[in-house]
């Protein structure tokens, strides 16, 4: 099975349109990296948000509980 991806690979290396394919793949590889990250980073700002709320939502008691005055969340997440 190696032996005959080789051999396709040598026909694709000299077709004259392989360098432009080669250049497609690797600008949709790129494109595909680059949402990953802003979706990533979108995933982040979601679960911080939410860690916030959640702060927020806590008494006063349990806030002193865990050592934090309720001014002090917002500092939390800059």
């Amino acid at each position: 099975m190696e032996s005959g991806s080789t051999i396709i690979e040598r026909r694709l290396q000299g077709h004259a349109g392989y360098a432009f394919i080669e250049g497609v793949a690797g600008l949709v590889s790129a494109g595909w990296r680059a949402a990953s990250e802003r979706i990533s980073a979108f995933a982040k700002s979601l679960r911080r948000a939410q860690a916030r709320r959640e702060l927020h939502e806590l008494s006063d008691r349990q806030l002193r509980d865990i050592g934090l005055e309720r001014r002090q969340i917002d500092r939390l997440f800059r």
